[in-house]
């Protein structure tokens, strides 16, 4: 046995593991992607052929750049709006009496 195998071995005994108990990143992407509720993702996993499971990774990769280019326009408008206020304060004559003239007091 290998000294890597024998330290994997260790730890994967030692350790309690809740979840997948995935050795690679590869068993853990498919685990992911069969249990996501992401569409494309499962998609990628199941498909028949090559070219099939190409066109769902590119597909999956489109909508996820779409999504981060609507969130960084987002983001940008947020920041590019400014507001401004302006108050303008009207003089009254002293006899003049209303119950609610909508006009601010300094």
């Amino acid at each position: 046995m290998a000294p890597g195998e024998k330290i994997k071995a260790k730890i994967k005994k030692n350790l309690p593991v809740r979840g997948p108990q995935a050795p690679t990143i590869k068993d853990l992407m498919r685990w992911y992607c069969l249990n996501t509720n992401t569409h494309g993702c499962r998609r990628i996993v199941v498909s028949r052929g090559r070219l099939r499971r190409l066109i769902w990774i590119g597909i999956t990769l489109m909508a996820v750049a779409l999504i981060i280019w609507q969130c960084a326009l987002l983001v940008c408008s947020f920041y590019t709006v400014s507001v401004s206020i302006k108050v303008h304060f009207q003089k009254l004559d002293f006899p003049a009496v209303t119950i609610c003239n909508m006009n601010p007091y300094k």
